[in-house]
C-alpha cells in the first residue's frame, strides 16, 4: 500500500508539471506558483510518511521476526545481533550497579570495583561496535534482497522511488533548488503581471486580434479547460486515496488513546505491583502512539495541502472559465460583424443588379455589367474576409504582395487575357454577332469569354459564307502588334475591292481611266441605294465630319513593264460576289471594245479588303 500510494503520488506530481505552461495571465501564474511549492510538500510529505511507516515496520519485524520474510533468510547474524544487544543490556547494568556500589564499599571490596569500572567501557564500547556492524550487513542484505518485505527492504524502495523525483523528496524539505524555482517563478509572474498592469498610455500599440487569432483563442482555452479539468481528477482521486490509506492509522490511534484512558483509571485502583505492570503497557502504547502519530502526521499535513491545491485549481477553473467565454463572445461578435459587412455586400451587389436589368436595355451591356458585378462581388468578398482574417495590415499585405507576384509570374498570359476582355467590351469593341478579322482569319463573333475569343470562320473574306468551323482566340492577341483585330462597325456591311490590269506602255492614260472608270460606274449605278444607306449608316457610327459618297475610281500608275491601272469600287457585303462578277465583265468588255487595249501580259489582280 505505501508503495503503491507513493506510486500515484509521483504520477499526480509529474502530471501536474504542465501547469506553468497553462497559464497565460497572472492569476494563472500566481496560482500555478503556489500549486508549485504545495506540490514539492505533498510529495515531501508522503516521502516523509513512507519512511515513518518503513521504520515502524522495521521495528514490528525485529520485535516479531517471521521465518518467511527477509529477516529469516539470514537466522545466524539474527541470533548474533540478539545476543550481542542482550550482552551490550547486561554490561550496562553491571556497570550502573558497580558505580552505585562504589559509593559503599571499603577497602579490597572499593579497589576491584574501581578495576571493573575501568574495565567495563572498553567492553560496552566493543560490544556496541559489534552491534553496529551486525545490524549495518543485515540492512544491507535486507535491501539487497529481491522480495524483500521487511523495513529495510521497504526503506530502499521508498528511496530508490525518491530518486526519481529528485530534490521535492528529499529529507529535510523541498531542497534549495525547488526554493529557487519557485522564487523564480513568483518574479516571472510578478513580472508579467506588473507589464501587464503598465498604463496604455506607455504601451506600444496593441494590434486588435484577427478573427484566426480569436478562433485559435477558443481552442487553446479549451484545451487548457480539459487539461485543469485532468488534473483536478487525478488530485480528487488523491484525495481519496490519502483518507483510505489514513484511515487504519486513525482507528488504531482511538484504541490506543481508549487503551490509555481505561489503564489510567485502573491504575487509581491498582496495588502496587500492578502499577508496575500497567506503568509498562502505559510505555509500549506510549511507544505505539507515537509512532503512529509520526505516520499519521505526514498524511494530514498532505491532506491540508491538497485541499488547498484543489482550492486553486477550482479558482484557476473557474477563471479559465471566464476567460473562455469571453473569447466565445469575442469571436461571435467578430463573426457577426463579418457576416453582417458580406450580407451588406451582397445587398449592394443585388441592388446593382436591379439597377442593370431596369436602365440597361442592351443585352450585350447588360451581360457585361452582371459580368462586371460578378466579379466585383467575389472579389470584395475575399477581401474582407482575408482582411477579417489577418492580424495585422502589414503581414497581410506582404503576403499579398508574395502571393499577387507568384500569381503573376504563374498565370502571366492568363492574366493578360482577362485583362484584355476588359479592351474588347469597351467602347468600339466587339459584340456577339460582330464581324471581324484577325490575323487572316474572317468570322463572326460567338462568345466573348474571360480568358477566349469565338469566331464563326467565314471563307473568301466573308464573302462566301460560314465555313462551319469554330475559331478560338486567346484575349491577349489585343495586345499584339502583329497580329491586328478588325471590326466590322454594327449595322456596316461596306467593303472595298480593287481589280489590277498591266497595259501596255503606249496605250491612252486619259482614255484608259475615263473608259474604265465609267464601267465600274456603269455596275454600281444599279447598287447605288444600298451604297448610300451603308454611307449614312458609316457617318452615323464613325461621326464623320462631312457625308462621304460611295463611288469607284481609277488609280494609274507608269512601269517599266507598262501601265498599272487599279480600279477600286464599293460594295456591299449581300451582294459583294455579284458586284465582283459585273464589274470584271464590264472591264473586260470595256478592254475589248474600239479602241481596244492591249494587256501587257496576263498579270490581272483581283483583291477584296
Amino acid at each position: 500500500q505505501i508503495i503503491e500510494y507513493l506510486d500515484q503520488t509521483i504520477e499526480w506530481y509529474r502530471l501536474r508539471a504542465s501547469e506553468p505552461q497553462l497559464a497565460s495571465e497572472a492569476t494563472g501564474q500566481m496560482l500555478a506558483t503556489q500549486n508549485r511549492h504545495n506540490a514539492d510538500q505533498i510529495v515531501r510529505l508522503s516521502f516523509d510518511f513512507a519512511r515513518s511507516a518503513a521504520a515502524g515496520l522495521a521495528k514490528q519485524g525485529q520485535a516479531h521476526p517471521e521465518p518467511d520474510g527477509a529477516n529469516g533468510e539470514y537466522p545466524a547474524l539474527l541470533q548474533l545481533q540478539t545476543r550481542l544487544e542482550k550482552e551490550l543490556r547486561d554490561g550496562r547494568a553491571e556497570l550502573e550497579a558497580d558505580r552505585q556500589r562504589l559509593s559503599l564499599a571499603k577497602g579490597a571490596r572499593k579497589a576491584a570495583l574501581e578495576g571493573q569500572i575501568l574495565e567495563l567501557p572498553g567492553e560496552i564500547e566493543l560490544l556496541s561496535a559489534r552491534l553496529e556492524a551486525v545490524h549495518n550487513m543485515l540492512e544491507f542484505l535486507n535491501g539487497a534482497s529481491a522480495n524483500g518485505q521487511g523495513g529495510a527492504g521497504l526503506r530502499a524502495q521508498i528511496e530508490t522511488l525518491a530518486a526519481t523525483v529528485g530534490a521535492a523528496a528529499s529529507l529535510g524539505g523541498t531542497g534549495g533548488s525547488v526554493d529557487d524555482n519557485s522564487a523564480s517563478a513568483t518574479n516571472a509572474g510578478a513580472t508579467n503581471a506588473g507589464a501587464r498592469d503598465v498604463p496604455r498610455d506607455f504601451q506600444a500599440v496593441e494590434v486588435s486580434p484577427s478573427l484566426w487569432d480569436r478562433i485559435a483563442a477558443v481552442f487553446v482555452l479549451a484545451r487548457k479547460a480539459r487539461r485543469l479539468e485532468s488534473l483536478a481528477h487525478q488530485a480528487r482521486e488523491l484525495v481519496l486515496r490519502n483518507r483510505s490509506i489514513s484511515a487504519p492509522f486513525v482507528e488504531r490511534l482511538k484504541v490506543l488513546s481508549t487503551g490509555g484512558d481505561q489503564l489510567a483509571v485502573e491504575a487509581d485502583r491498582a496495588s502496587t505491583a500492578q502499577l508496575a505492570q500497567e506503568r509498562a503497557q502505559l510505555d509500549a502504547l506510549a511507544l505505539q502512539f507515537k509512532q503512529l502519530s509520526a505516520a499519521l502526521a505526514p498524511l494530514s499535513k498532505q491532506g491540508v495541502l491538497l485541499t488547498l491545491y484543489q482550492s486553486n485549481l477550482a479558482n484557476w477553473q473557474d477563471d479559465m472559465q471566464g476567460d473562455y467565454r469571453a473569447a466565445i463572445q469575442s469571436l461571435a461578435v467578430r463573426a457577426g460583424l463579418l457576416a453582417l459587412v458580406i450580407a451588406l455586400v451582397m445587398a449592394a451587389a443585388a441592388l446593382w443588379k436591379r439597377a442593370v436589368l431596369r436602365y440597361v436595355s442592351d443585352s450585350q451591356r447588360r451581360h457585361q455589367f452582371l459580368f462586371l458585378r460578378r466579379i466585383a462581388l467575389w472579389v470584395v468578398i475575399a477581401l474582407i474576409v482575408a482582411f477579417a482574417f489577418a492580424g495585422q495590415l502589414g503581414s497581410f499585405a506582404t503576403f499579398a504582395g508574395l502571393l499577387t507576384a507568384g500569381v503573376a509570374v504563374a498565370l502571366q498570359n492568363v492574366i493578360l487575357s482577362v485583362a484584355g476582355y476588359f479592351f474588347l467590351i469597351g467602347k468600339y469593341g466587339v459584340r456577339v454577332g460582330d464581324r471581324v478579322q484577325i490575323g487572316g482569319v474572317t468570322g463572326e463573333v460567338l462568345d466573348i469569354g474571360l480568358v477566349r475569343l469565338h469566331l464563326l470562320e467565314l471563307s473568301d473574306g466573308g464573302n462566301s459564307g460560314a465555313t462551319g468551323r469554330v475559331v478560338a482566340f486567346s484575349n491577349s492577341i489585343i495586345f499584339q502588334s502583329t497580329a491586328g483585330l478588325y471590326k466590322q462597325l454594327p449595322g456596316i456591311h461596306l467593303a472595298w475591292h480593287d481589280m489590277t490590269l498591266l497595259l501596255t506602255s503606249d496605250s491612252d492614260h486619259g482614255a484608259v481611266r475615263t473608259r474604265l472608270l465609267q464601267a465600274a460606274e456603269t455596275v454600281l449605278t444599279e447598287y447605288q441605294g444600298a451604297l448610300d444607306l451603308q454611307a449614312r449608316a458609316l457617318e452615323k457610327s464613325a461621326r464623320l465630319l462631312a457625308p462621304r459618297e460611295l463611288h469607284a475610281n481609277v488609280r494609274l500608275r507608269l512601269l517599266a513593264a507598262g501601265l498599272e491601272a487599279t480600279v477600286f469600287y464599293p460594295v456591299d457585303a449581300p451582294h459583294a460576289t455579284e458586284i465582283d462578277e459585273r464589274v470584271v465583265r464590264a472591264l473586260m468588255n470595256e478592254l475589248d471594245r474600239e479602241p481596244k487595249f492591249k494587256l501587257a501580259g496576263a498579270d490581272v489582280r483581283f483583291r477584296t479588303g
